[in-house]
């Protein structure tokens, strides 16, 4: 009996962790489709000062592609502190997770309609795309804790009700948030851009 439970324990621990490393080369994907749409064009007549003119024009993308890198870097924490707590996964899990992956790859996306829109008569449009996108963000992350919060013993035994509660609470205010600042955005986008900026700062302090 003490050794097929061995077996069963490091059976749910390499799923875990194959789930895990699955959802990490993800998330790297798609960190480095966000770097491959900052492009600039060659032209060889091209001198010192229109190239420093021409790369300075290109803002838009360079902070697009910078608040998209930080929100994937913090989505890969929180996905991480999530399965820490995990000691084996489901089928429910694995579809939760395929959904917040799928949305973590198409991050690019709205990313690149922001840097291309932001300086143009579209960018109300643009940016709430861009928050709203993390609205859905939100919802994958919900979604993934509470199939592991309904599954109770899908937990290590180590983590506490009130550190249960303590995540929900994250993972619904997290959300609360982000629709807010998409309502703020549809009257006012740089508000709205500054405050889901401001959301890196949340986010650092809940996942430590």
């Amino acid at each position: 009996m003490s050794s097929e439970l061995s077996h069963n324990s490091a059976t749910n621990d390499r799923a875990t962790a194959r789930l895990e490393a699955f959802s990490d080369g993800i998330f790297a994907v798609a960190i480095t489709l966000l770097a491959l749409d900052i492009s600039y064009p060659f032209n060889e007549h091209e001198t010192n000062a229109s190239l420093a003119k021409g790369l300075l024009l290109l803002w838009p993308k360079y902070f697009a592609y910078t608040n998209s890198f930080v929100t994937i870097l913090l989505m890969w924490i929180a996905h991480h502190g999530i399965f820490k707590l995990i000691r084996h996964v489901n089928v429910q899990l694995i579809i939760a997770n395929g959904f917040l992956m799928l949305l973590a790859v198409l991050t690019p996306f709205p990313t690149r309609v922001l840097g291309d829109y932001i300086a143009s008569g579209a960018f109300k449009t643009a940016a709430v795309l861009y928050t709203g996108f993390f609205v859905l963000v939100s919802v994958a992350f919900i979604t993934l804790w509470f199939v592991v919060k309904h599954e109770r013993k899908m937990l290590h035994d180590h983590v506490s009700d009130n550190l249960v509660r303590k995540m929900t609470k994250i993972e619904f205010t997290g959300m609360f948030c982000n629709i807010s600042i998409t309502a703020v955005t549809a009257f006012n986008p740089w508000v709205g851009l500054t405050l889901n900026t401001a959301m890196w700062i949340y986010w650092l302090v809940k996942t430590k």
